[in-house]
């Protein structure tokens, strides 16, 4: 199918944002335009040349893309008689090779960042690939190879999104990473959005993306203090209601990783019951409502373990 050619009215911002590809659709060539009088004519993929203009070739020019994925494959830059730049560029947006990156690497550094000439997604899935093959085997060179190549900044926050949207790095050495890198850590719990969940519900969804470690200790302690800021930071009204304090939600969180080994563990022969339950975890954590412990505890049960 020969590719669409974009004429007319100059796109909106939001347009230059919209990433989604319908399926079966394939990429197209679009113009970039680089300010709002400007209105170049075309026909079929070519610049028609204005009266009494030049086409110039500039490859230094930085195309403003509003973060739309495209591999620039060329550039055409047409300036009428009295000077000004009009207009710039035809690119190629290369929606199935950015789809195929995303859906594996959901963020990266790049994605926001005019792309070099001569860039390609099938050559970042490569650096990708890579470097999370690189990451899998250590932790720290990982990232290094991600920083080297222009992927992803060197902050916090963008590691964090990077781990927090990314599904093929081994959660082993990522737990190690982040026991090492605890700016990171801090980040990723704030992408953390557990508003209106059940407790141990979102703190399934909390070990899902920030592995526990097998056996207890400070880095345990530290990400269930975390979790218990963090969740009582998305619930501040039911907090209220429920008279809980980020100390308090310390405490049912460890009597439900507690409770969740009880009742899985094949070792453990005489299981706690829902009675032994309620009483422990109100003797440790008081002014919560036994209806509430109680619910937490047939969570465990029929759902079972929280940190798995």
């Amino acid at each position: 199918m020969r590719p669409e050619i974009a004429t007319g009215t100059q796109p909106s911002a939001a347009s230059h944002c919209d990433r989604t590809l319908a399926p079966g659709r394939t990429p197209r060539v679009d113009r970039l335009y680089l300010n709002s009088g400007s209105k170049p004519a075309t026909r079929r993929g070519k610049t028609l040349q204005a009266a009494g203009s030049s086409v110039l070739h500039d490859s230094s020019l930085q195309i403003p893309h509003h973060g739309w994925p495209f591999s620039l494959v060329s550039m055409e830059c047409g300036v009428p008689q009295g000077g000004g730049l009009k207009y710039a560029a035809v690119a190629v947006v290369d929606y199935q090779g950015f789809e195929l990156c995303k859906s594996t690497w959901g963020h990266c550094s790049i994605y926001n960042k005019n792309p070099p000439l001569g860039f390609s997604f099938r050559k970042l899935y490569m650096q990708l690939d890579e470097g999370s093959l690189t990451f899998n085997a250590n932790p720290e060179e990982g990232v290094n190879y991600f920083m080297s190549k222009g992927i992803l900044d060197d902050s916090p926050k963008e590691i964090a999104k990077f781990i927090f949207c990314t599904r093929t790095l081994n959660w082993k050495k990522l737990r190690i990473y982040l026991d090492e890198r605890r700016d990171v850590l801090d980040d990723l719990v704030t992408l953390h959005n557990f508003r209106n969940q059940f407790l141990p519900n979102a703190l399934r969804e909390f070990f899902r993306h920030i592995h526990a470690p097998e056996e207890r200790g400070e880095y345990l302690e530290t990400l269930i203090t975390k979790f218990s800021h963090r969740f009582c930071a998305c619930n501040p009204d039911l907090m209220r209601e429920l008279g809980l304090s980020p100390d308090a939600v310390y405490v049912l969180c460890y009597s439900l990783i507690l409770l969740s080994i009880d009742l899985t563990s094949p070792h453990v022969k005489n299981k706690m019951s829902k009675r032994e339950f309620i009483r422990n975890t109100r003797r440790a954590a008081q002014n919560i409502s036994e209806d509430f412990v109680g619910h937490l505890y047939d969570n465990i049960y029929l759902i079972g373990h929280v940190a798995a």
